[in-house]
């Protein structure tokens, strides 16, 4: 039988559609985005987000207005956005890169007064400016909302608060942000719409295998590691799993492990079995489907594409019970409590001994993963912009 779609995206569905009328039936509108998200990234899942959005929009009857200059951001230099030949030059010269950087700063109030286009999209958080139009932001998470603690110096997300108060539309990614939104902001239910985010599942799994440094039969770790990516009970408890059982841990990304990382394996005696790398995307399909299983044991996430990405991939999926994991996994991945490693331990064990359990949240993933493309992302999006018309 297959899997219900995500919550609220059927409903999602109908609200946005007006008179009886779908949005394709809807006159197109000019939606301006404006710099932000492609200059504070070179990778990154916002600015792929927007790559995507911008892509597939025309589809739904929208005319994106997209005014990028030379960055070396790859989702814009890939996609056409940008310019990419000084992105080498930019990447290579740290000090001028800021400068340049700094020096755009008012690039898209200028862009902004004098484009024609019915909607602004803000794709980050810098100060509003008046620009006389509706306006529309992306929330992609309330991490520092949620979890204050994780950051004693602020909020590290700008002018989020003044962005959000000044947005006529609110597109969250998760229904576990919109919630966030209401409580923390105190936004009216009606000024927010979730929009969940897609993968490209073909294209994505269609890369070359490639040979990786990471030796079979491993436990897989992607991303940062830091503050709510909860490393630290993750550790202890794979550090137990791969003294008890003869598997690897391979951590993508993220930088080289800390001492006190280190520590946590050298006390188990399992350090030599723990290998971090930086990878290129090429490579992430193939690394995923050859793990035993990924894991993502954070405190909190806004979405959470390697989720994607790994049911994609037919990789078994074990997360945290916590913020938007059960919204966008479902009966799809084993889960754990993340604040108690002997949790995480049982959970990655039941995955890790049961080839029957194994076989199984890979096929619910292939299953799952069904509901989510970035055609749907650009179809709900479109029906959002056209509420303001």
């Amino acid at each position: 039988m297959p899997l219900s779609p995500p919550p609220g995206q059927a409903d999602i569905s109908r609200r946005l559609r007006f008179g009886g009328l779908s949005c394709a039936a809807l006159a197109a509108l000019r939606v301006f985005f404006d710099t932000q998200a492609f200059r504070h990234q070179q990778y990154g899942g916002i600015s792929r987000y927007y790559a995507e959005l911008i892509r597939l929009l025309p589809s739904y009857g929208i005319e994106p207005v997209v005014r990028l200059p030379p960055l070396d951001n790859q989702h814009a230099i890939v996609s056409g956005l940008s310019d990419g030949r000084w992105a080498r030059t930019l990447t290579a010269h740290p000090i001028l890169r800021w400068f340049y950087y700094w020096g755009l700063g008012s690039y898209d109030h200028v862009w902004a007064a004098i484009e024609n286009y019915d909607v602004l999209h803000r794709t980050y958080y810098a100060m509003p400016w008046s620009a006389g139009k509706p306006s529309v932001c992306t929330v992609v998470d309330m991490i520092p909302e949620a979890l204050p603690h994780y950051f004693p110096e602020g909020n590290p997300h700008m002018h989020k608060r003044e962005v959000v108060r000044d947005s006529d539309l609110v597109l969250s990614i998760s229904e576990s942000t919109s919630r966030d939104l209401v409580r923390f902001y105190g936004c009216s239910p009606r000024q927010v719409v979730t929009v969940p985010l897609g993968i490209d599942a073909e294209a994505f799994t269609q890369q070359a295998c490639m040979p990786h440094p990471f030796r079979r039969p491993y436990i897989l770790f992607v991303g940062m590691r830091h503050r709510y990516k909860n490393f630290g009970r993750f550790a202890t408890a794979a550090a137990r799993v791969l003294a008890a059982h003869d598997v690897s841990l391979a951590l993508v990304g993220g930088g080289p492990l800390q001492d006190g990382e280190r520590e946590v394996f050298a006390k188990a005696g399992v350090a030599e079995r723990v290998v971090q790398a930086s990878v290129p995307d090429t490579l992430l399909p193939t690394i995923y489907k050859e793990a035993e299983m990924f894991v993502f044991p954070s405190e909190y996430e806004g979405f959470g594409l390697p989720i994607l990405e790994s049911f994609a991939c037919s990789c078994p999926v074990v997360a945290s019970r916590a913020s938007c994991f059960p919204e966008v996994g479902g009966e799809a991945m084993e889960y754990f409590d993340p604040y108690a490693f002997e949790d995480i331990a049982q959970a990655m064990e039941r995955v890790l001994l049961s080839p029957t359990r194994a076989k199984e949240l890979r096929r619910l993933g292939s299953e799952r993963v069904k509901a989510y493309s970035w055609q749907r992302t650009a179809e709900l999006t479109a029906a959002a912009y056209n509420r303001l018309s």
